[in-house]
């Protein structure tokens, strides 16, 4: 990799999940930053924003830097590319990842769209625990070609992944750090078989902190649970993931992207109500994997009716 090609590549990396602001020119042509921000990493962002080339004025007398825009077409690849090439290091990916902030806030009244959701933010957060009932398609088509073993559910909330995977006799540990969660999976427990009980562990505590077993594991279900971690925490979960399983071992999981259109404004209302991270684009999902060890087997991105198209779900392999 050339000198200049790596210097490109490092900017793309440290511009994905940046907040920075940039002001857009009136006649939408012109957009101006700082110059105290660094020129090739805002050059990145704008890349990376609007799909056209800054070419960099002189500096103003306000000590602002222009970048006046021409079109430009990205190879369908090439952003893709930079994140998984190997040249580039993944300790830079990954202060990359977590330079992603949080806008999480806790709430006495979660409205939206002049609806209350839940008087308070726990209630909100209880309240779509009940609602995940969904199983990921892609575990149904994994689970009638995979050997039964081991599975993990992290962040388990009510259990619909962990009772799916019992019902196919594979020997299942369920987490979760909610109480809600607890409670549910509780009450959907008594409905088994003794034999199935057997097969059954729930453990109520923080992900990001419990001890996971070692190299045992067979698969390790974590539906839309990696969007609700803090970046800088993510890291760590992802290879004590990877440590977890077997050779050859799944991941079954969910990954939050920005959507092109958010008509509704539901990303933001997500981000702060519930404590959700939306990262810049959906080939992130896959380049988190690839950073952490696995091979990406399925990746599609789903369709859920009045919500913007923002998940991308997986099936990976450890490597």
């Amino acid at each position: 990799m050339s000198g200049v090609t790596q210097l490109l590549s490092q900017a793309f990396c440290q511009a994905l999940c940046s907040d920075i602001k940039i002001g857009e020119h009136p006649d939408g042509n012109v957009w101006m930053v700082h110059a105290n921000l660094l020129p090739l990493q805002v050059a990145a962002k704008i890349i990376l924003s609007t799909k056209r080339c800054p070419l960099i004025s002189p500096n103003r007398p306000d000590g602002h830097i222009e970048f006046s825009l021409v079109p430009y077409a990205l190879p369908d690849r090439f952003k893709k590319d930079v994140c998984e090439q190997k040249e580039v290091p993944s300790s830079l990916f990954w202060q990359a990842i977590e330079s992603k902030k949080s806008h999480y806030v806790e709430q006495h009244n979660v409205d939206f769209e002049g609806k209350t959701l839940g008087k308070s933010t726990e209630e909100f957060k209880n309240e779509m625990i009940e609602r995940c009932d969904q199983i990921n398609p892609l575990l149904l088509e994994l689970v009638e070609h995979i050997p039964k073993g081991l599975a993990i559910d992290l962040g388990c909330g009510r259990g619909a992944h962990s009772f799916y995977l019992l019902s196919k006799e594979w020997k299942v540990m369920a987490m979760d750090f909610s109480p809600k969660s607890q409670e549910l999976v509780t009450q959907e427990l008594t409905n088994e078989k003794e034999e199935a009980k057997s097969r059954f562990t729930f453990i109520q505590g923080d992900i990001t902190t419990m001890e996971f077993p070692e190299k045992q594991v067979d698969l390790i279900v974590c539906q839309d649970v990696l969007p609700y971690i803090s970046p800088k925490k993510l890291k760590s979960l992802m290879a004590k993931i990877h440590h977890a399983l077997m050779p050859q071992g799944r991941f079954v999981g969910t990954f939050f992207f920005q959507p092109q259109e958010d008509v509704k404004h539901i990303v933001p209302f997500m981000e702060r109500a519930a404590g959700a991270h939306f990262y810049p684009e959906e080939y992130l999902g896959q380049a988190l994997l690839t950073h952490t060890g696995f091979e990406l087997e399925e990746g599609v991105v789903r369709q859920t009716s009045g919500f913007p198209r923002s998940c991308f779900q997986f099936v990976a392999r450890k490597i």
